[in-house]
């Protein structure tokens, strides 16, 4: 019910939805339906779509969210890494969907999104004990097929310069619970002396309630923040507003399902 719910949810502020919507003005307006709902549709959808795209609810429900996410230095990292010595600590990237795919689309995605998962490679890249957990999300559809977990492996390795034996990989999973579950198990064989958890500051509140659930000790490693705090831009048609909006509201319904279900 709450997955529903939620796909129900994203799929009325999805900015896809809104120019979706946006479209059937003009095929409304030429076929000339006199009817009372093709009128409301023709004035209820440019506003609809206005108020979505520049709401500031989005930017602000997000800051919200992502404001209580605690900060990590570099030199704080640094010296957690120096205190662990010689023992293995692993820094758990989690990916959100976007992977390496087969598809050139998810491909750009990746390259397009790059930079906010580099920091904890940045970061960690010069200290040999240093592992690097990346962890997937499940494809969905065809043409998604993961490449497997070799050829994978090494061109994240390759891009940040690392050896391919610091670089990990989960197996897929669906959902928040079910990839802390695949970090788990190869945590189990790193056995490391510290964990860090790198995500969005919007998603990490949910991240670190399922693994105080499953008892995984970790750290959070706030990779990167979708807010932007006294800096909402209310006039201009800027998509991102509502799929900030979506996001916070997404992570607001799986915390509440979490929550409810005993998943976190």
């Amino acid at each position: 019910m709450f997955v529903f719910f939620s796909k129900i949810v994203n799929l009325l502020i999805s900015p896809f939805f809104i120019l979706m919507v946006s479209c059937l003005i003009p095929f409304l307006a030429v076929m000339n339906i006199k009817k009372r709902w093709p009128r409301f549709v023709l004035c209820g959808a440019p506003i609809w779509g206005l108020v979505m795209m520049n709401s500031p609810l989005g930017p602000w429900l997000t800051y919200q969210i992502e404001k209580d996410s605690p900060s990590l230095s570099r030199a704080q990292f640094e010296s957690s890494v120096a205190e662990a010595g010689n023992r293995p600590v692993a820094v758990v990237v989690l990916s959100g969907g976007v992977a390496l795919y087969r598809s050139t689309a998810e491909r750009f995605r990746f390259l397009s999104e790059f930079p906010r998962f580099a920091t904890p490679f940045i970061w960690g890249k010069s200290h040999s004990n240093v592992h690097f957990i990346f962890s997937f999300g499940q494809p969905e559809g065809p043409g998604q097929d993961y490449l497997n977990e070799g050829p994978s492996m090494e061109k994240l390795a390759q891009a940040f310069g690392l050896e391919a034996s610091r670089m990990h990989v989960t197996r897929p999973s669906v959902n928040t619970h079910e990839e802390a579950m695949a970090v788990q198990d190869v945590l189990k064989e790193i056995k490391p002396a510290l964990t860090y958890v790198s995500t969005s500051a919007l998603h990490l509140p949910r991240v670190m309630g399922v693994y105080r659930k499953l008892q995984i000790s970790a750290e959070p490693f706030p990779a990167y923040y979708y807010s932007v705090p006294a800096s909402f831009q209310f006039f201009f048609f800027k998509m991102s507003n509502a799929e900030l909006l979506r996001q916070s509201l997404h992570e607001l319904i799986g915390n509440v399902a979490y929550k409810i279900t005993g998943k976190m």
